[in-house]
């Protein structure tokens, strides 16, 4: 599979990307760029002139070439893709729950609680190492994005790592719980210090946030002209056709 570059990061890119998911740049080039301090200034004028045209990935307008191998999932493919896999992965989780009931019955009541501790634990963990080893695997894609035809990749098109696909999920997980720690400390502190008037607005306020919490950083989709989530942001990845 060949290959284009950024010549303002270096980055290596998708041959269809039109604009660098890293820094914004819509100069894009078949060649390795050389390092900066050898470019021609002519050059770096160009790669200026057109990175400050593009801030950053979020909110630009971008030019991407709508190929077949290699053009953003759709939003409907996806949304399904998650439907599915959220009843894939309910069936994982709850599986070690199961075998740790049913394991547990020809023995005492006081064998019943490290065994189900157990079964909670793994339940808790099985959702992540479904998506882990299902975006890892040679056709990188989970049950549901293979049944719509979609996959996750890294920009240059290649599939993802263990280790970039274990990050990636995790992302799922730490960033709404930080996000939901940050906004339950700035308004729980504002609930404390003010009046019970005011303590039942504030605490309204939390419960109405913590959704947009969690849902903020797949909201990036519809505003991204790659249509990447934050976690795809960071990671450096994109769901695509395929």
């Amino acid at each position: 599979m060949s290959h284009n570059y950024c010549q303002e990061c270096a980055v290596r890119l998708m041959v269809t990307l039109k604009m660098c998911p890293s820094c914004g740049s819509k100069n894009i080039g078949s060649l390795l760029p050389a390092p900066k301090s050898t470019l021609h200034k002519s050059s770096q004028t160009h790669i200026a002139t057109s990175s400050s045209t593009v801030n950053s990935p979020i909110g630009a307008t971008s030019n991407f070439a709508q190929t077949s191998g290699f053009s953003p999932a759709p939003l409907g493919p996806r949304f399904l893709a998650f439907l599915i896999d959220t009843i894939a992965v309910s069936i994982v989780a709850s599986l070690p729950i199961l075998f740790s009931y049913l394991i547990t019955l020809p023995f005492k009541e006081d064998a019943i609680n490290p065994l189900a501790a157990f079964g909670v634990l793994a339940s808790f963990v099985a959702p992540y190492a479904y998506y882990t080893v299902m975006h890892a695997a040679p056709y990188s894609a989970t049950l549901g994005k293979r049944w719509m035809g979609i996959k996750v990749v890294n920009v240059s098109g290649e599939l993802l790592t263990r280790m970039q696909a274990f990050l990636r999920v995790m992302l799922t997980l730490l960033l709404p719980i930080a996000g939901g720690v940050a906004v339950t400390l700035s308004l729980g502190s504002m609930a404390m210090t003010y009046k019970d008037a005011m303590q039942d607005s504030i605490i309204l306020a939390i419960v109405l946030a913590l959704p947009l919490v969690v849902l903020g950083p797949y909201l990036l989709i519809f505003f991204n002209p790659l249509k990447q989530s934050l976690f795809d942001i960071l990671m450096k990845t994109i769901v695509i056709k395929g």
